[in-house]
Protein backbone atom coordinates (compact mmCIF):
# COMPACT_ATOMS: atom_id res chain seq x y z
CA UNK A 1 0.00 0.00 0.00
CA UNK A 2 1.06 3.64 -0.58
CA UNK A 3 1.06 7.02 1.47
CA UNK A 4 -1.90 7.75 -1.09
CA UNK A 5 -3.91 4.32 0.29
CA UNK A 6 -3.43 5.54 3.72
CA UNK A 7 -4.14 9.33 3.45
CA UNK A 8 -7.57 7.89 1.29
CA UNK A 9 -8.44 5.84 4.73
CA UNK A 10 -7.84 8.53 6.79
CA UNK A 11 -10.46 10.33 4.91
CA UNK A 12 -12.80 7.59 5.16
CA UNK A 13 -12.53 7.90 8.99
CA UNK A 14 -13.22 11.59 8.89
CA UNK A 15 -16.50 11.51 7.00
CA UNK A 16 -17.72 8.69 9.16
CA UNK A 17 -17.19 11.29 12.04
CA UNK A 18 -18.52 14.25 10.20
CA UNK A 19 -21.58 11.95 9.94
CA UNK A 20 -22.09 11.09 13.60
CA UNK A 21 -20.67 7.83 13.95
CA UNK A 22 -19.85 7.13 17.55
CA UNK A 23 -16.46 7.78 19.02
CA UNK A 24 -16.25 3.24 19.52
CA UNK A 25 -16.93 2.80 16.18
CA UNK A 26 -14.68 5.42 14.84
CA UNK A 27 -11.64 3.73 17.30
CA UNK A 28 -12.75 0.20 15.81
CA UNK A 29 -11.99 1.65 12.21
CA UNK A 30 -8.94 3.70 12.94
CA UNK A 31 -7.90 0.27 14.95
CA UNK A 32 -8.48 -2.42 12.07
CA UNK A 33 -6.59 -0.09 9.54
CA UNK A 34 -3.72 0.83 11.36
CA UNK A 35 -3.72 -3.34 11.53
CA UNK A 36 -4.15 -3.73 8.14
CA UNK A 37 -1.64 -1.07 7.68
CA UNK A 38 1.24 -2.32 10.09
CA UNK A 39 1.38 -5.97 8.62
CA UNK A 40 1.70 -4.30 4.94
CA UNK A 41 4.35 -2.08 5.79
CA UNK A 42 6.58 -2.36 8.98
CA UNK A 43 7.45 0.91 8.82
CA UNK A 44 4.17 2.63 9.06
CA UNK A 45 3.34 5.14 11.32
CA UNK A 46 0.50 4.78 13.46
CA UNK A 47 0.74 7.78 15.36
CA UNK A 48 0.69 10.11 12.02
CA UNK A 49 -1.78 7.76 10.88
CA UNK A 50 -4.24 8.78 13.94
CA UNK A 51 -3.31 12.60 13.94
CA UNK A 52 -4.35 12.54 10.26
CA UNK A 53 -7.90 10.51 10.85
CA UNK A 54 -8.89 12.77 14.25
CA UNK A 55 -7.69 16.84 12.40
CA UNK A 56 -10.47 18.37 10.84
CA UNK A 57 -10.34 17.63 6.79
CA UNK A 58 -7.85 19.99 5.03
CA UNK A 59 -6.87 21.27 8.01
CA UNK A 60 -2.61 20.79 7.04
CA UNK A 61 -1.02 23.21 9.98
CA UNK A 62 -2.80 21.63 12.42
CA UNK A 63 -1.65 18.29 11.17
CA UNK A 64 2.26 19.79 10.96
CA UNK A 65 2.31 20.99 14.51
CA UNK A 66 0.89 18.12 16.30
CA UNK A 67 3.33 15.89 14.02
CA UNK A 68 6.11 18.19 15.46
CA UNK A 69 4.50 18.01 18.93
CA UNK A 70 5.17 13.96 18.70
CA UNK A 71 8.42 14.32 17.10
CA UNK A 72 9.96 15.91 20.52
CA UNK A 73 9.30 12.94 22.21
CA UNK A 74 10.89 10.61 19.81
CA UNK A 75 13.33 8.03 21.37
CA UNK A 76 16.81 8.44 19.89
CA UNK A 77 18.17 4.62 18.81
CA UNK A 78 21.63 5.42 19.03
CA UNK A 79 23.78 3.93 21.22
CA UNK A 80 25.58 5.95 24.10
CA UNK A 81 28.55 7.28 22.34
CA UNK A 82 27.55 7.65 19.11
Amino acid sequence: MTKKDYNKAAEIVKTCRAEGTTGMITSSIIEAFILLFSNDNPRFDENKFQIACLLPVGDLPAYKAAEKFLESFAINDKPIGQ
